[in-house]
């Protein structure tokens, strides 16, 4: 009877333990699931939150007509420098910037004071040498009288060989004396024809016909032939101008005098007709790229020296090419990507890009024919990232 009662004085724990036991194992059941099903959901890319939503082209090859384009800097056909020949202070100025001028017009008023008390000097000068000159011929002729009869007198015998040599000399003498007068005749004659030079000269003309530009000079200014200011201003032809461009050595082959371009002004949709009128016969020694001039002979007044255009060279030669958005492709460091979709996933290519053929650019190498170029959302890509390709893939 106490063994009995010592029993019952015991809790029975055998059935809890089980209990406890069991509630463990469905803890770690349901841990195991749940690590499983997390595992599944970043496996298999089912999960949207986890996935890049992105539209896909599938890449194909069709024939293109290359459009080469380069940036372009428009210049007057010709332009010409108003510069002084003569030195002086400028009186008046007959121009502005942007004025329409012809050539031979004055532009600018040097001050002739100088010069002309200088050129009435001159003309005293040649009057005094032509009054001298006038007198000297006398003297000559007298002299070559006298000469003439001392020498018939000598070969008579009436007069010594001493008479003779007397006037000889004299002749000599005044005929050098007639020689000197012509001379200082034609230093005053040129003295004079310099004077008048400098008094056309004080007049500055247009060298040529076109449009005023790069004004330096103000009334009162001292002018001279040489140092910062001997440039006044310049006078650009625009009866026709050239987009220059530079051209690649590898592109020249493609490019010829007489060609037909378009030529875009920056900012605006407005295009020109233009036509290749000269390629330079050697290479720019930096660049090794030569200078192509493109003609514009359309008047236009949004056609200006010095404002920048892009020239497109079409109608070239068909090829075939596979092509994708330009947005498609992603640079890094020197080298070209696309994004492929393979598996909801988007696995990176570096590839080869060629020509830019409007919003487009040629692959040359890195895709083929029917891969799938990712063509939106590629700046939120990583190589290996799941995505989830939209509905309708474009064609």
């Amino acid at each position: 009877m106490k063994i009995k009662q010592i029993k019952q004085s015991f809790p029975d724990f055998r059935g809890k333990k089980s209990i406890a036991a069991g509630i463990l194992i469905l803890l770690v059941i349901l841990f195991s699931v749940r690590m499983m099903t997390s595992t599944s959901v970043g496996n298999d890319g089912s999960d949207e939150s986890y996935s890049v939503s992105v539209a896909v082209e599938r890449a194909s090859a069709l024939p293109v007509s290359p459009v080469y384009t380069y940036k372009a800097t428009l210049e007057p056909k010709e332009y010409g420098l108003v510069t002084t020949k003569i030195a002086g202070k400028v009186s008046s100025i007959f121009f502005e910037n942007g004025d329409a001028v012809e050539q031979g017009q004055a532009l600018i008023q040097i001050d002739t004071q100088d010069i002309e008390n200088q050129l009435a000097s001159a003309a005293n000068q040649l009057k005094i040498a032509s009054f001298s000159e006038q007198k000297a011929k006398a003297a000559l002729s007298s002299a070559q009288l006298a000469f003439d009869r001392a020498q018939a007198l000598f070969q008579e015998g009436a007069v010594s060989q001493s008479s003779l040599d007397a006037a000889t000399t004299s002749l000599q003498t005044t005929n050098a004396d007639y020689s000197l007068a012509q001379a200082n005749i034609n230093t005053a004659k040129i003295s004079m024809q310099f004077l008048k030079d400098q008094m056309a000269n004080a007049t500055i003309c247009a060298p040529i016909s076109g449009i005023i530009d790069s004004k330096n000079v103000s009334v009162g200014q001292y002018l001279t032939t040489q140092g910062s200011n001997v440039v006044l201003a310049k006078i650009n032809d625009t009866s026709v101008l050239n987009a220059v461009i530079q051209v690649e050595q590898d592109r020249l082959s493609l490019i010829q005098v007489g060609q037909k371009s378009t030529v875009t002004l920056d900012g605006s949709d407005k295009t020109f007709e233009g036509m290749v009128t000269s390629i330079d016969p050697s290479a720019d020694p930096a660049s090794r790229s030569f200078k192509c001039k493109i003609a514009l002979n359309q008047k236009d007044p949004e056609l200006m020296p010095g404002i920048f255009t892009t020239v497109s060279f079409s109608g070239l030669a068909a090829k075939m090419a596979i092509t994708v958005p330009m947005d498609a492709v992603i640079e890094n460091g020197g080298k070209y990507y696309l994004y492929l979709a393979e598996n909801n996933k988007a696995v990176r290519r570096e590839v080869q890009i060629g020509e830019l053929l409007n919003q487009t650019i040629s692959i040359q190498s890195g895709i083929q024919e029917g891969d799938s170029v990712i063509i939106s959302n590629v700046s939120m890509l990583q190589d290996g990232d799941s995505i989830k390709v939209q509905d309708k893939e474009v064609q």
